[in-house]
């Protein structure tokens, strides 16, 4: 029935969110790596994140888009971040800022969380 079809619409859609979040985390961080310079992200709660280059002032452009970037979740169904958090990597990949963070997706049923690993800064999906 159409409950059915929508309960696991909203499932997919928090695990795309979750997939693309987990990715653009590894993205701050190789681009970290690659460019010699600090990146990280600003989670906002109940709002969206973006990626930055050195400061926080400095939001990076999408390569795709040409505009800032930026995640606001509006694409998924009904998902939201429910953290306030900045992850920042170094030069080596390592998070010098949020290290060991947790970033939680909600949909108001099901909950996703996102992993900073210490000390490593790699990312994995809980």
């Amino acid at each position: 029935g159409g409950f059915g079809h929508r309960k696991d619409g909203l499932v997919a859609g928090i695990e795309a969110a979750a997939k693309k979040t987990a990715a653009d985390i590894r993205h701050a961080r190789t681009l970290a790596m690659t460019t010699g310079a600090n990146h990280g992200l600003s989670f906002t709660s109940g709002a969206a994140y973006f990626i930055y280059n050195t400061s926080l002032a400095n939001v990076i452009l999408d390569p795709l888009t040409r505009q800032t970037f930026s995640e606001d979740f509006s694409e998924f169904e009904n998902v939201q971040c429910n953290t306030t958090q900045q992850i920042e990597f170094d030069t080596e990949g390592r998070p010098v800022l949020g290290s060991g963070s947790i970033i939680t997706l909600t949909n108001g049923s099901t909950t996703r969380q996102i992993q900073v690993i210490a000390n490593t800064g790699l990312v994995e999906i809980l």
